[in-house]
Formats: structure tokens, sequence, C-alpha cells
């Protein structure tokens, strides 16, 4: 809005673009043809054609309305507030610079279904911390690092807990929390998704394979990068608790895990304060690797965390920590606010 600009509105000049009359109205209240006016709205008939009629150059604007998604939504629930939130989402969309990529397939996913489903799942966050009593949320790096951002923004005049980002990881945290260098404590390291090698599974437990070339080598394992079948890995994974190996994980783990704590405790982890967890979650294995971290340094800690989802081969809850799912599998031992198992379809990378 420009100084000079002025509104025309129908029902205080007693005109309207329907039957035309407001195109003739506004020509002469600004001294001009009706052929000097361009004119662009969102209604065929009455911004389009009746426009046309009078000689205004008029253009059809076709994303003002609901989109599918949010037709969808205002149709299937009957409530004040969800065509409140529905209208909040297309002001928002609406009010992208009106650049060609704003209205591209991509634009109107981020509009029309991610930026809507992290927000309703962040504002669920903060719900249930108010009603537990939390005092603070530690939004987990790097993937719960946009869920902060709506949490801030949304937390903004409420008695919300406070916010904080914590940098934590697989690599952080999985080795450090080594205490047993045994076949079942190390199960992340080589019953993996990702690549299977013994230099693979080596560096996941903070380990060099040169370091160890010669302990390899007498094993078997002249290449570090073969792959290997389940029967190798058996092999490997034999050896490797058995021997030297062992004990340089554990000791490498021991240093690594002063380093955390003291991270934690600058953090506010090691405090007596009601706090909990954020991130994408599914199967927990990083809060488990966190709760035996903390419990080195305070007997009794129990992590608990709010998780986007929680997937049906998550770490059981009396072996990890409590937590909360907004998403949960049909067959997970702990129901989520909602069940969805399409959610788990997707790997997080994708969100």
């Amino acid at each position: 809005w420009q100084e000079g600009d002025s509104l025309y509105v129908s029902s205080e000049v007693g005109k309207s673009k329907h039957h035309s009359s407001l195109f003739h109205h506004v020509a002469s209240a600004e001294g001009v043809k009706t052929a000097q006016i361009s004119h662009t709205g969102d209604n065929k008939r009455a911004d389009v054609k009746m426009a046309r009629i009078t000689g205004t150059r008029a253009s059809h604007y076709r994303e003002g309305g609901l989109t599918r998604y949010e037709q969808a939504v205002v149709r299937d629930l009957h409530n004040p507030a969800v065509a409140r939130f529905i209208g909040i989402n297309r002001s928002l969309r609406l009010s992208a610079a009106p650049t060609e990529d704003a209205h591209s397939p991509a634009g109107s996913l981020i509009h029309s279904v991610i930026a809507p489903f992290l927000t309703v799942y962040v504002a669920w966050v903060l719900r249930e911390a108010r009603r537990a009593g939390k005092e603070r949320l530690y939004f987990v790096s790097r993937d719960a690092q946009v869920f902060m951002r709506i949490a801030k923004v949304l937390g903004q005049g409420r008695d919300n807990p406070r916010c904080q980002y914590l940098y934590g990881s697989r690599k952080a945290w999985f080795a450090p929390s080594l205490q047993r260098c045994d076949r079942e404590e190390i199960r992340w390291a080589y019953e993996s998704n990702m690549e299977r090698t013994p230099a693979a599974i080596l560096r996941r437990l903070d380990l060099e394979p040169a370091d160890f070339s010669a302990e390899l080598t007498a094993a078997g394992f002249n290449n570090p990068v073969e792959p290997l079948d389940p029967a190798r890995t058996e092999q490997f994974v034999t050896m490797l608790v058995s021997g030297t190996i062992a004990e340089s994980a554990l000791e490498l783990a021991s240093r690594k895990r002063e380093a955390v704590l003291g991270y934690l405790e600058q953090e506010g982890l090691l405090d007596d304060s009601n706090w909990s967890l954020v991130d994408i979650g599914c199967v927990h294995t990083c809060q488990n690797s966190l709760q035996r971290i903390l419990t080195t340094a305070r007997r009794g800690s129990r992590v608990h965390g709010y998780y986007l989802g929680v997937a049906e081969n998550h770490v059981p809850g009396s072996e990890c920590v409590d937590f909360s799912g907004y998403f949960s599998h049909s067959t997970a031992d702990k129901p989520g606010a909602n069940s969805g198992d399409w959610v788990f379809h997707l790997p997080s990378v994708m969100l």
C-alpha cells in the first residue's frame, strides 16, 4: 500500500463488479478511461468477463482460493480452530514472494503440506510439554532444528518451556555410551542398514581401521572395505569383541564420554530440572545412548523425549527411556497420539 492509493469497496460505494458498475465508478473517480485500468481477480465472471465488457484489461488470478489440501481439511474437520489454521496457511501461502518459484510444485508442497504438517507436530509437543510441566525442551541437531524455529514462533507470549538447541548425533553419542564391548552393546555398529564392512563398523566405534591392520589380517580380514555377508559379519564381530580392538574401543569411549558429559553439563542436562528431548525419533537408539551416558554421571537419570514417530522396531521403553510419539506404528509397544504406518515408509531425510 502506497501513499495516494485508493480502495473501492462495493458495499460502501453501492457499485459492484458483478454488474460491471464498479469499473465505471473507479474510472470516473480516478479520472481515467476504463481501457487504462488493469484489473486482476479470482472470480472468472465478475473479475474477468464483466471487467472486459467495460473495456478494462483483466487477468484471472487462480492462486487465491483454497488449495485441494486446504479444501479437504476444511471439508472433513468442522472446527473453528481448524478453519482459522487453514486461513493462516492460505495467508502465508499468498504472502510468499510472487515469483514463479513460489507457485512451483515444490513451493506448493512446502506451503500446503510440509509446513502445516511440521507446525501441527510442534504445536502438539508444546501442548504436551505444558501439560507435563516441562521446564526445558532440547531440540536435537540437526533434524529438530526446524522444529525449534517453529516452536520459538508458536511459543511467543505463552507459558511454554524454554527451547534450547542440543548438538547430538549417532556419531556423538553411540561410541561414548559403550561400557562393555560385547556383541549386544555394539549391535548398532554392525546391524545397520548402512554400509557393512570392517572399516565401516570400526569407524562407527570411532576407531581407525589402519590402526588395527595387524589384528584384521591375522583374523583373515585383509581388505577393510570388503562387504560382509551375515556369516562374515558374525566372524568379524566375534574377533572384535574378544581381542585388543575391544579394549581400544572402551578406552576411547571413556575419554569421549568425559567430553560429552562436559557438554551436557554445560547445557543443563545433568541438573534435576524437568526436561525432554525433541526429535524425529523412530527407533530411539540415540536417546538410549544418551541415557547410558547420563547414567554414568548421575544414577537414576531417565530421559524423556517427544518424537514425530515411534516405529515398530523401537528400543523398548522399559530398557531405554520414556517417550511420547505424535505418530506410532500400529505394532509399536506404546501408542502415539496418532496411528499412521504410512509415516514410516518415508526415510527421515525426506522430512
